[in-house]
């Protein structure tokens, strides 16, 4: 039994010392990190010194002690009949559990900052060897040292033992609740009613990249999305539905907040400004509990999408590690998992719905918004019944047995002339294949409001924040172009208790009109100076649905990513490109929805229609002016959020 006991203690002794020495590791980091960002400026003084350092010493310490307990058994068997087999199992569990974190270091800095193109490109073979080097060369460093220390200051004096526990304890005790203090951040300056309010819940559902062609209820194609075309025989179908821009930040930003892309101000890397309340800061304002399960790197905190939003988890980091989202290990630990689970994929951001619906509060009723990212590239071969394309894929440089990366996005567009229609049909497949893995995933959340009683209780939106080019005017992807394959979005609403099921509503419709409406029919505020319409939907019992009556206003699409600078004005039937210094070309959508069949002529009331566009941009611009002073400053990605931009063609 004394033997036993031993060992036992010398396994403690592993599990806690490895803590201690990681910990210090993550002391110096934090400090680091909390010299680098703010000082004691950064969360007011002492406390901001505390918050920075603390859950970095508590990461690495746990994660280490959880190495040392899973290592001490093996090399405990591994060096029982050596001498001084204790000291031995000791030091090599010790060693090599702190040693891991050479690991990680040396794969965040060659990735990150000495060799990132060549690591990206041979990360699970040579990069993964490199960093297994330096960890073994480490760890072989550390043995020596450690076995001549154990025998008189670890396993001997039981003071040691009793410090290390009280070092672990103080500074796990300081890692911070996130998420009762992130929701403090992002709610805690707002007014709210004690008094849980009546109205229905809201799902609000956006699927990255997703066209309007590839909703099986509008394209006609059987089996593509069963699952939306469900939801849409049980509520409104628009055909007409079209987004503010071509990619995610403005796009999103005017579903948010009912703002244009040029009145938000967006580009690039400046987020929405603290001026325009958001769809979450109203419903949040009026009584409602929100939450979100986000993917896309333009739709973290950073850009501003989690205001209102009492609870917000994005893919970008492992959540419970949010504390320490600063740190090597943090965002190494996020990579790997990432690496292998592909966390931003449908059925862990469905997956994270799923498990926050039975535990949400539910004395009052809930907004929660998804957004999937699945249709983005890269295309990704999936494992769904019909999913992907017929057949193997076509021998071609630019895929390989997992499916398009985003890495060859740059030699897909300088390719497409060439490209054979055996490749651009696999392409096409590929796409189809995420958005009916996106669907099959959905389906999963409506079965489980349906299993819970949230059903008929339940506002349900499902749209897109933009399309996808798939070769149609001779491009590919989005970002480029306002043309209908990437402008044109579906737009889907279930309402309570299946109000107008099975209704298909004709005429224009915009991204703008979906704040407007959603505030008409929960009885919330709007904000000053909204421009969309707030009849999407019947707002009251016995109303008939909405009816397009010809007389839409006409809408500015802008806000390119990259390319020449093109703005698109639609005035239905109407549809015109305009880039500085060309006439405009103009379609019509009633004839030619796909816009491939410029017209020769403008049609008659183009010359009204443009200059109705450029009062609604005169209109934007002094808005923009009165939102300038809120508008954050641009954001820096860190290296972490390039890569994750590099990973989606960004």
């Amino acid at each position: 039994m004394s033997r036993l006991w031993k060992w036992v203690r010398a396994c403690a002794a592993a599990v806690l010392w490895s803590g201690v020495l990681a910990g210090l590791a993550g002391f110096v980091e934090g400090v680091s990190q909390w010299s680098r960002f703010g000082g004691w400026t950064a969360g007011g003084g002492e406390s901001g010194f505390v918050r920075s350092v603390a859950p970095s010493v508590t990461l690495y310490s746990w994660f280490a002690m959880a190495a040392a307990a899973l290592l001490f058994a093996p090399y405990a068997v591994a060096v029982r009949r050596r001498p001084g087999a204790r000291l031995r199992a000791y030091a090599l569990t010790t060693a090599t559990a702190v040693a891991t974190l050479a690991f990680f270091y040396a794969g965040y800095a060659g990735r990150e900052h000495l060799w990132p193109l060549w690591w990206a490109q041979h990360e699970l073979r040579a990069a993964f060897a490199l960093q297994a080097g330096f960890f073994v060369l480490l760890a072989v460093l550390l043995v020596r040292p450690l076995t001549v220390l154990a025998g008189s200051l670890v396993l001997t004096p039981r003071r040691n033992l009793f410090l290390t526990v009280i070092f672990l304890l103080v500074f796990t005790s300081l890692w911070p609740d996130w998420r009762d203090e992130g929701r403090e951040e992002r709610c805690g300056a707002l007014a709210r009613p004690t008094a849980a309010p009546s109205g229905p819940n809201v799902v609000l559902v956006t699927i990255d990249a997703w066209r309007r062609d590839h909703l099986g209820a509008l394209s006609g194609r059987a089996g593509l999305t069963p699952g939306l075309d469900r939801l849409a025989a049980e509520g409104l179908l628009y055909p007409d539905s079209w987004s503010s821009s071509c990619w995610t930040l403005p796009g999103v930003g005017t579903l948010m907040t009912g703002r244009s892309p040029r009145e938000l101000g967006v580009e690039r890397h400046r987020p929405l400004p603290a001026g325009a309340p958001t769809l979450a800061q109203i419903a949040w304002s009026h009584g409602w509990h929100t939450a979100a399960f986000a993917t896309n790197p333009y739709l973290t905190s950073a850009y501003g999408f989690d205001r209102g939003f009492a609870e917000f988890e994005h893919a970008l980091v492992l959540e419970p590690l949010q504390p320490a989202a600063r740190s090597v290990l943090a965002r190494e630990l996020t990579h790997w998992v990432d690496r292998f689970a592909e966390l931003d994929a449908a059925q862990y951001v469905v997956g994270k719905a799923l498990r926050w619906l039975p535990s949400r509060p539910t004395d009052r009723p809930f907004l929660l918004w998804l957004h999937l990212l699945d249709p983005h590239l890269p295309y990704t071969v999936r494992e769904t019944p019909g999913g992907g394309p017929a057949g193997a894929l076509p021998s071609s440089a630019l895929l390989d047995e997992h499916g398009l990366a985003a890495e060859r996005l740059s030699d897909v567009r300088g390719e497409i002339s060439g490209l054979s229609p055996e490749v651009r049909e696999a392409i096409r497949g590929l796409y189809a294949g995420e958005v009916r893995y996106a669907d099959r995933q959905l389906d999963l959340l409506f079965d489980a409001l349906r299993a819970q009683g949230l059903w008929d209780s339940t506002l349900i939106v499902v749209t897109a924040d933009h399309g996808e080019e798939l070769f149609d005017h001779g491009g590919f992807e989005h970002g480029h172009s306002l043309l209908p394959e990437v402008s044109a979005v579906p737009l889907i609403v279930k309402l309570p208790a299946g109000g107008a099921a099975g209704l298909r509503v004709a005429g224009d419709r915009a991204s703008a009109d979906l704040l407007p409406t959603l505030c008409a029919a929960l009885g919330w505020t709007p904000p000053d100076s909204l421009t969309g319409r707030a009849d999407l939907w019947p707002t009251g019992a016995g109303t008939p649905a909405p009816v397009w009556t010809g007389t839409a206003a006409p809408a500015v699409l802008e806000n390119l990513l990259y390319g020449p600078q093109q703005s698109a004005v639609r005035a239905w039937p109407g549809f015109a490109i305009l880039a500085p210094g060309a006439a405009p070309v103009w379609y019509d959508l009633a004839a030619d929805p796909a816009a491939l069949l410029p017209l020769t002529a403008p049609p008659p009331a183009a010359a009204r229609a443009l200059a109705a566009a450029d009062s609604l941009r005169a209109r934007d611009d002094l808005a923009a002016r009165g939102l300038a002073d809120t508008q954050p400053q641009l954001v820096t990605p860190d290296r972490a959020l390039q890569r994750q931009l590099r990973s989606l063609g960004y």
